[in-house]
């Protein structure tokens, strides 16, 4: 799995960490903020999912 989608799996509450092999590497923690950051604003949170009108 890629590592942004660990990350976005461990914000979710779907996974316990985050844990890639060679040669991939552990994002930083500013881009692990950006993920969650962005997953919420799409509404996606370990409760579910929010439906909002979409923006035109």
């Amino acid at each position: 799995m890629h590592n942004r989608m660990k990350e976005a799996l461990v914000h979710l509450g779907r996974q316990d960490r985050a844990v890639v092999r060679p040669p991939l590497v552990k994002l930083p923690d500013a881009e692990i903020a950006s993920i969650g950051d962005a997953m919420l604003a799409a509404g996606l949170t370990r409760e579910g999912f929010e439906l909002r009108e979409a923006a035109e």
